[in-house]
């Protein structure tokens, strides 16, 4: 792997937006649709941080990692949200709906679209409708991760 001294990182990048200037002088690029990271709670972060420990406890460091059909998910994500609306206390049952609505969101960034763990009814038909129209037409599809709006340009 290369390093930081090989010329890899050999400038900062700049997000095109206005600059901000503070009173002490000093200048920072925007943070501007880079997310607000210091707004995280950090009492979220910990009980989330507690259930990857126990997962990893459970199935091995970063097994999840290598995909599960997402009704998985959604239906663990149910499940452990009606156990805290019943009051069940076994578990971190809300810690868990954060963590199976995280994988979702894991999965829609990481894995393309028409991988097998999309097996949600509609992300197949939205996957199968734009390679429809890849093979019918002068177009391809153009689908951010997780078959989440497939839109078309011209070849």
């Amino acid at each position: 792997m290369a390093g930081i001294d090989d010329g890899i990182f050999a400038e900062v990048k700049s997000s095109g937006l206005d600059e901000e200037k503070f009173e002490t002088g000093s200048v920072r690029d925007s943070r501007e649709g880079k997310g607000r990271y210091d707004l995280l709670s950090p009492y979220i972060m910990r009980r989330l941080a507690r259930h990857f420990e126990n997962g990893a406890r459970k199935y091995g460091d970063r097994n999840w990692e290598q995909g599960q059909p997402i009704s998985r998910y959604v239906d663990s994500a149910f499940r452990h949200l009606f156990a805290y609306l019943e009051g069940k206390q076994d578990e971190d049952h809300a810690a868990a709906v954060l963590w199976n609505i995280g994988a979702v969101i894991d999965h829609e960034e990481r894995f393309d679209p028409g991988h097998e763990v999309f097996d949600l009814p509609w992300q197949k038909v939205e996957f199968e409708a734009a390679m429809e129209e890849l093979t019918t037409t002068n177009t391809r599809p153009v689908c951010s991760k997780g078959v989440i709006g497939c839109t078309y340009e011209h070849v």
